[in-house]
């Protein structure tokens, strides 16, 4: 698994010697561990050393499918919460594409709180995780999204002119920072923001979640909990570089 991490961070190829040296290794030893690999397809040997195979790929593609990343990325929500004192969640899409799923979830302590359960899938026009992945998707895959999802007004502060919601989005695409203000549950505020892979492609966003009165009193700060927690998930998933990334990768 060192080898494949080695590869999966490095700008090029890497050669055997360079290899051994990194793991501190005799190139006997990693060139047999290598042998294996390429036999089973996760890496490749070409001009300048060795590059991940097809098969790396597929793994990676397998353990975000399937959400193996919050089992580590858990610490860093459990920390948010007690700071913030709120409940937190961490969202993806859905299967379809088309829904924003809670996939973990710690919800505050306090007898008054925002109250969602794991595996729960809400629209994505009208929640904080679903903006954060709407404000990624490319120009095609957000016109085919609106022109095909009807948006009901949930509370009267509900984006559903398309215009309101594509300066939402705009808005979240300079700051790096969303607000959902009584957009899904009327009287409850929330704040998030974007967490990447190591290829700058958004996965998930996390998600601070409270009764407006408490939020509002204290916005700024518990935005600024989201950006550094998500920043943290996203140096955790091996994004490496500023954050967010200049260039992310468009959904599409």
């Amino acid at each position: 698994m060192d080898i494949l991490y080695e590869l999966a961070n490095a700008s090029g190829r890497i050669s055997l010697a360079e290899l051994s040296d990194v793991l501190k290794l005799p190139k006997t030893s990693v060139f047999s561990l290598l042998r294996a690999l390429d036999k089973g397809g996760y890496i490749i040997q070409a001009p300048g050393g060795y590059e991940l195979g097809p098969e790396a790929f597929k793994l990676g593609a397998a353990v975000m499918q399937h959400r193996v990343f919050p089992t580590f990325l858990h610490p860093t929500l459990e920390a948010v919460a007690r700071q913030s004192g709120e409940t937190v969640i961490l969202g993806a899409l859905d299967e379809t594409g088309t829904g924003a799923e809670y996939i973990d979830v710690i919800e505050s302590a306090s007898p008054l709180r925002y109250s969602v359960r794991v595996g729960e899938v809400r629209p994505l026009y009208s929640t904080t995780t679903g903006k954060i992945f709407l404000a990624h998707f490319s120009e095609r895959r957000l016109a085919d999204y609106l022109g095909k999802t009807k948006r009901e007004q949930f509370t009267p502060r509900t984006l559903t002119r398309k215009a309101d919601l594509l300066a939402d989005l705009a808005d979240i695409r300079a700051t790096g920072i969303a607000s959902n203000i009584d957009g899904m549950v009327e009287g409850t505020t929330s704040f998030g923001a974007a967490v990447y892979e190591n290829d700058r492609k958004l996965v998930a966003a996390l998600v601070i979640s409270g009764p407006q009165s408490r939020m509002m009193s204290r916005a700024q700060q518990l935005k600024e909990m989201a950006i550094e927690a998500s920043r943290e998930m996203s140096r955790l998933l091996n994004c490496v570089g500023p954050y967010p990334p200049s260039t992310p990768i468009v959904l599409d």
